[in-house]
């Protein structure tokens, strides 16, 4: 029957043509039934073929979708329509096409994660996604898709590889091979954000670098204060001590080391006023403000470690006098001269006394 043929044979299949031969086919006598059942086996035929390409084109634009939008949403509709085709090369393949979405997705995430936080555990993470996405891409077609997810593939080792060469940066060399291994990410979103990545582990590098060496002018100049408690005027270490601690950056470890260099100054400082009282007191010129200024630069701004610290022992083999006992005999020294000014007072207010006595006697009968 032509309208049977025509179904059949129309380019692309089309319903209308099925819903005609099933017209033609009701207008035959029952008389010949067999053929009629012949005829409706051939255009049920056509008409489940056309309802499977609809099913399939259907999938088919819905993974194409997906792999556009990569969108959860998009992927979700998109396995939708594959389950409801019926088990076929063309169900495996989109199926496959749709696993390779979902492990880009993974890798994409695992990838961001890890070149914002360089951790051992969003590493172990990206290995797993690179190697999910491996196997995801063998099982593709080849094509534009699994030639983008290649690529996608690639900048994920690239990036690996250059994050790890980051962490090992720490002198010249290393740097210099992080750095080429940063120039291999085609993608320049990553590799801007792993530049900065480099710079700042150099930054803090260098940045150790001068903590490392203000933290060692310091412990020197520790050192030299002590040589100076015992004699040793060179301020070298203490004033090359703080020229380091200068030029490091504002922070905590700064503060620190610069309250210890402020108290290193004060040391010197309080023994050069005790030092300038002992001269007075020498030549008999001690005041009170001497020794009281004194006091206050050792027992106002020194800590016990400077205050009791034993500079040694002198040419007879006794122990030098710290800054405390310095202090407590220049304390003693001016009671001393104080009460000796009052008794002479004393005294020559006495023999004034006894001379007018005789004066009046002698005077005045």
């Amino acid at each position: 029957m032509k309208a049977v043929e025509k179904a059949e044979t129309s380019t692309p299949l089309k319903m209308i043509n099925v819903t005609s031969a099933r017209k033609a086919i009701d207008k035959i006598n029952e008389k010949y039934q067999d053929t009629i059942d012949n005829l409706d086996v051939r255009v049920n035929k056509v008409e489940s073929t056309i309802m499977l390409e609809n099913k399939e084109t259907s999938a088919i634009k819905a993974v194409e979708k997906a792999e556009k939008s990569m969108k959860d949403i998009d992927i979700a509709l998109a396995r939708d329509a594959v389950d409801l085709l019926s088990d076929n090369d063309i169900k495996i393949q989109l199926n496959n096409r749709i696993d390779a979405i979902n492990n880009i997705n993974k890798l994409e995430n695992s990838l961001a994660k890890y070149v914002k936080e360089l951790s051992e555990e969003y590493r172990l993470e990206l290995n797993i996604a690179i190697r999910d996405v491996d196997k995801a891409i063998e099982k593709l077609e080849e094509g534009n898709i699994k030639a983008k997810y290649k690529s996608r593939l690639l900048v994920a080792r690239k990036t690996r590889t250059a994050i790890d060469k980051i962490k090992l940066a720490k002198d010249d060399y290393t740097i210099k091979v992080a750095d080429d291994a940063i120039a291999e990410v085609t993608d320049s979103r990553i590799k801007e954000v792993l530049e900065k990545k480099l710079k700042d582990i150099v930054l803090q590098k260098e940045i150790d670098r001068k903590i490392e060496e203000a933290t060692e002018a310091v412990e020197k100049a520790k050192e030299n204060v002590k040589e100076i408690m015992e004699a040793n005027e060179n301020l070298e270490a203490v004033n090359n001590a703080e020229e380091e601690v200068k030029q490091l950056p504002t922070g905590s470890v700064k503060k620190e080391l610069q309250t210890i260099i402020k108290e290193l100054n004060n040391v010197i400082k309080a023994k050069q006023i005790v030092e300038n009282a002992e001269v007075k007191l020498d030549n008999g010129i001690l005041t009170i403000k001497d020794v009281t200024t004194s006091e206050k630069a050792v027992w106002g701004g020194l800590n016990k470690e400077y205050r009791e610290y034993n500079p040694g022992k002198d040419e007879q083999g006794e122990d030098n006098p710290n800054l405390n006992e310095r202090i407590k005999a220049l304390r003693t020294a001016l009671e001393e001269k104080e009460a000796n000014e009052l008794l002479k007072k004393s005294r020559r207010g006495s023999s004034k006394g006894k001379r007018n006595k005789i004066y009046k006697r002698y005077y005045c009968g």
